[in-house]
């Protein structure tokens, strides 16, 4: 089933635009429908001595976030206006407790949503409840978009990012619209191990052979690591071999907020300069 729902998450960020003008030009070649969704943390309160002027302020704050997001909503609007796409604008703040349900409730109903990456900054905190949201409570894929890029559309070169766990067979699952029409799909592994238990006697082949059946070019790269890290191997490989797209399943747990993904996950979504779809 094509991608005809696309939602984009953005905030008052330089990669928001970015991010905007992406999700636009996807929803286009798509033929999509686009929805923008400005979506701001809420300062959180603090309780002691003299909380009557601190609520004051606190009112004040919480006030001065929601005309910030319908600012940003109103943006999106204009943005999405000029370029003549079916689309619709939202916003939505809440304070970091409520977020990830946020995120999560808006992006059920979407075929795929576009977030920002993972780095140092202002946004980190609500980017990290929006990824909590969307890989583990929303069922439905994500596709992360670097800060700096500028390739508009994306997913007709695809690297998937292989390893024989349930995580990455659902990225697979979500990301076939891409895959089933892209000019060529890579299945990366790095150090494969083989056998029964792990990637089978003939590591990603029958991953190859089941995608091969929907009339997709596969290419199987099994990848020495070379003295670097998997998930340097893994985006070196995706820069080496022209993808516009990694399919990789999204490691790590919802209750650990400091460590929310394992570490090559982390380490990818952090370094990448191309879009990563990613589901849990």
């Amino acid at each position: 089933m094509p991608f005809k729902t696309l939602l984009v998450f953005t905030d008052d960020s330089e990669a928001s635009a970015l991010r905007l003008e992406t999700a636009i030009t996807l929803a286009e070649r798509l033929g999509a429908h686009l929805t923008a969704v400005a979506l701001l943390e809420q300062p959180a309160y603090y309780y002691g001595i003299g909380t009557e002027i601190a609520a004051d302020a606190y009112l004040a704050d919480i006030e001065r976030v929601e005309a910030l997001a319908r600012d940003v909503a109103a943006a999106n609007a204009a943005t999405m206006s000029t370029a003549g796409i079916a689309a619709d604008t939202r916003w939505a703040t809440g304070t970091p407790a409520a977020l990830t349900e946020i995120t999560a409730r808006h992006a059920r109903y979407a075929d795929l949503t576009l977030v920002g990456q993972p780095v140092d900054g202002p946004v980190e905190p609500l980017l990290t409840h929006i990824y909590e949201g969307m890989l583990f409570e929303s069922g439905r894929p994500l596709a992360v978009i670097p800060g700096t890029w500028r390739g508009g559309a994306f997913g007709k070169r695809v690297m998937i990012a292989w390893a024989p766990r349930r995580e990455a067979a659902r990225a697979v699952a979500d990301a076939m619209p891409f895959i089933a029409s892209a000019e060529r799909v890579h299945i990366a592994m790095v150090d494969p191990e083989t056998g029964t238990a792990a990637h089978g006697e003939e590591p990603g082949t029958d991953l190859a052979t089941s995608l091969s059946r929907h009339g997709v070019p596969v290419t199987v790269d099994q990848l020495p690591r070379a003295g670097q890290g998997i998930a340097d191997r893994l985006l070196t490989h995706a820069a080496d071999c022209g993808a516009n797209l990694v399919v990789m399943g999204g490691y790590g747990h919802w209750c650990l907020r400091e460590s929310l993904f394992g570490g090559v996950t982390r380490d990818v979504l952090r370094q990448t300069t191309i879009p990563v779809l990613m589901s849990h």
